[in-house]
């Protein structure tokens, strides 16, 4: 079993963080993820939403 603790937490949000380069956020505020171009990171940033939406329903 996980302990909550060691989860991200979201909604996550992407932020621009250089030149074609993202953060992705945690609703913490915690850097989760750096990822390259813009579409990229929207996606990663979508998935870990569902799963996290999923995850809170159960």
């Amino acid at each position: 079993m996980t302990d909550k603790t060691d989860r991200l937490i979201g909604p996550f949000t992407v932020e621009l963080s250089g030149t074609n380069s993202y953060e992705i956020v945690g609703g913490d505020g915690t850097v989760a993820i750096w990822v390259l171009g813009e579409s990229n990171a929207r996606r990663v940033a979508e998935a870990l939403n569902r799963s996290y939406e999923e995850s809170e329903l159960n």
